[in-house]
Parts: structure tokens; C-alpha cells; sequence
């Protein structure tokens, strides 16, 4: 007994300990000069600073189990009693004219053919919301939508999988992303021209040269493949840089396919040239109906945290530090896919590689309505 209320302590105390070292005291000088204002907090996007700022990510990561409690808990409850507010495209800034719907029975919109934004009722004034993009994908729009990677149709490290025309369609009013066994050749530019031959066709849609977006609103409404190997997300990078990354969700399917309702969040920073890279994941488990039913999987970034939504219910978030700032206030651009986890590949071949399909019913993206509220919009309002 005295072992685990030691065991208890010592984890409070560490946690006291890595949120005081993630907050700005860690960066703000302890003198300042009478009638000044303290200077801007340096940011170091070094080795030095990210050693600075590495003991707070290191327990952002691995000591979050209270908030994953939480979110669980805010989860299974919301789900039995949540009521719901609807943003009308056409009335964002009327609240009077804001309809209260009942949660249907597969947690969707009631009306997919309405572009609306469903967002959980909490006893707070609500503020508007300015939608940016929205897609229901009646077709598929060419100018919208690059197919495949900005930088290419496969990956050089995995000559797994190929970003193909053919596994990414519209069909029932839903953008569909399939991975198919469909072999093809493809030359390498090396001076001997070598070719090698990919096995799957893979889908993978991007925004990079029509969409980019600093901080919002970002949800699909989805229902997602089964199966061994399979690897569906849907996520942010940056337009510039990589990191940064938001993955609002993937689902691994792993060697048995056990583990595609296990929703995986992961924030990346850093920097690759000086050895900085770094990664915050989360992990909730969702009913086992992902690959039955659509849900509605979202984030709210804004410059100090990403919060991170699951049919409406909050069930994870990021707290930034400054040296992880300093990444997340980059331009992204929205990707979707359907890829494969390679080390699994001979999961799908001792299968007959069956075809599996990821069926977004629709993307939204909104931003809060600055012009009404001022620059402190980000800072002072959520619509949560």
C-alpha cells in the first residue's frame, strides 16, 4: 500500500514539475526594467533549446494518463446524453437561428446535404465561425484535389505502395480511397535506370496547391477500412517545412487487424537537420464500429494547443510549450489517405490481398470570424 501511494505522489510531483517547465516562466527573464516591458521570450529551435523544452514534451507524452481518462469518460458519457448546435453555413454569425438537433443513432449529421459543422452544446456564450472549405464530395473536384504526394508518386524509402488515379473516386456521394493489389512498374532516376515493381495502389488526396490553412476547425465525417495492414488518416503538414504535422487520426490495422478502432493523434516538431524531431501521440479507443459506421473525427488548432474531437466530444489535447510554438504557427494543407503499413504486407498476401476501402462523407474546415471579433479572437474565444 505505502508503494503505491509513493507511486502516486511522485507522479503528481512530476507532473507539477513538467507543466511549471512547459509554461513561460522557463523563458521569461526574472528582472525587467523599471517602466519597460519584459522582452519576447527567446525561442531556440536548437539542440540547446530543444533539450530546454524536451523534459516537458517527454512528460507531455508519457504522463498524460489523467487527461486520457477524462477524455475517455467525457466520451462514454457524451455519447449516451449529448445534444448537439448547428452552424448553418448561411447563418454563422445569427445565433438566434441556431438549431439544437438530438444525436441520431449513427452520431452523423442528420442531413449530410446541408454544409453545416455540429459542434457539442457546453453552458459557454458561443462565438461565430467562419467556414473556410467545405467539400461533400458530390464530385470530385480536380482543382481542389492533388492526387497523390506534392513531391511524387511513391515514396523512395517504401516501394510498397503507389499513389494511384484509379483507387480514388467518388461514388454515393462519397469521396472513396481504396488500396488495391495492382503491380506497376516504375523507373528509378539513377544513372543505370533501374525499375522496380510496386505492388499496391494506394489513395492519397492533398490541398497543397489550392488549400492552406493557420490554425481552425478541421473535421471529415468518415467510415474507415478493416483489416490487417490498413493505414487510413487524415491530416495536416506543413507547407514549407516538415514537421510541422498534425495527424488528427490513423488507424493501424496491425498484423490482425485488432486494432482499427484504436484512433492515434500525433503532433510532430521539430527539426530533421539538427536532430529535434519530436512527437506527442494520444490514443483512444472508439466503439467497434469504425469500419460500419461514420464518425466524425476533428482538431482545433489554434497558436497555444490542439484539442482533438471525436464525434463531437473532446477526448485528447496538446498543450504547446515555446519551443513548440515556434513550429505549429506554419501554413498546412490537408491530406487524406489510405495507405498500408509495409511490414504487414504479407498479412494482405496470405489473404489474397483483399481491397480495402477508406469513405469520407465530407470535409470541413472553419475558422473563427476575426473581422467580428478582433485579432484576440485566437486568444481569448473558444467555440467549445
Amino acid at each position: 500500500m505505502n508503494g503505491i501511494k509513493h507511486s502516486i505522489i511522485f507522479r503528481f510531483c512530476i507532473i507539477f514539475i513538467s507543466l511549471f517547465l512547459s509554461t513561460d516562466a522557463i523563458a521569461k527573464p526574472q528582472f525587467r526594467i523599471f517602466g519597460s516591458h519584459p522582452p519576447k521570450p527567446y525561442i531556440d529551435s536548437t539542440k540547446h533549446g530543444f533539450h530546454k523544452a524536451a523534459f516537458g514534451m517527454n512528460f507531455k507524452q508519457g504522463w498524460n494518463f489523467i487527461g486520457n481518462s477524462f477524455g475517455s469518460i467525457r466520451y462514454r458519457l457524451g455519447k449516451k446524453n449529448t445534444e448537439y448546435l448547428e452552424f448553418p453555413q448561411n447563418h454563422m454569425r445569427d445565433y438566434k437561428n441556431l438549431i439544437r438537433l438530438s444525436e441520431s443513432t449513427n452520431n452523423s449529421l442528420q442531413d449530410t446535404s446541408q454544409q453545416t459543422m455540429m459542434l457539442v452544446k457546453q453552458h459557454r456564450q458561443y462565438y461565430g465561425f467562419v467556414p473556410k472549405f467545405i467539400d461533400s464530395f458530390n464530385n470530385f473536384q480536380s482543382n481542389v484535389w492533388q492526387i497523390g504526394q506534392p513531391w511524387g508518386t511513391f515514396h523512395p524509402q517504401n516501394h510498397n505502395q503507389y499513389y494511384g488515379d484509379s483507387s480514388v473516386f467518388v461514388a454515393n456521394g462519397n469521396l472513396v480511397l481504396e488500396n488495391i493489389y495492382q503491380p506497376k512498374k516504375f523507373e528509378i532516376l539513377n544513372p543505370k535506370k533501374d525499375t522496380i515493381s510496386i505492388p499496391m495502389n494506394v489513395g492519397l488526396v492533398n490541398t497543397f496547391h489550392s488549400r492552406n490553412f493557420r490554425y481552425g476547425y478541421f473535421a471529415i465525417r468518415s467510415k474507415n477500412p478493416s483489416g490487417p495492414a490498413t493505414w487510413p488518416a487524415f491530416w495536416l503538414t506543413g507547407k514549407n517545412n516538415w514537421p510541422p504535422e498534425i495527424d488528427i487520426f490513423e488507424m493501424y490495422g496491425g498484423k490482425k487487424g485488432k486494432r482499427i478502432h484504436r484512433q492515434t493523434m500525433t503532433l510532430h516538431v521539430g527539426k530533421i537537420e539538427t536532430g529535434t524531431k519530436k512527437q506527442i501521440v494520444r490514443h483512444f479507443w472508439l466503439p467497434k464500429n469504425t469500419d460500419t459506421q461514420f464518425h466524425i473525427y476533428a482538431c482545433y488548432w489554434t497558436p497555444k494547443r490542439v484539442e482533438y474531437y471525436t464525434d463531437g466530444i473532446k477526448i485528447r489535447s496538446v498543450r504547446f510549450n515555446h519551443w513548440m510554438k515556434q513550429f505549429m504557427q506554419e501554413y498546412m494543407y490537408l491530406v487524406l489517405n489510405n495507405q498500408i503499413e509495409a511490414k504487414y504486407l504479407p498479412e494482405l498476401k496470405a489473404k489474397g490481398y483483399p481491397t480495402s476501402k477508406f469513405e469520407i462523407d465530407w470535409i470541413q474546415v472553419y475558422q473563427l470570424d476575426i473581422a467580428s471579433h478582433g485579432n484576440s479572437i485566437i486568444k481569448a474565444y473558444k467555440p467549445y
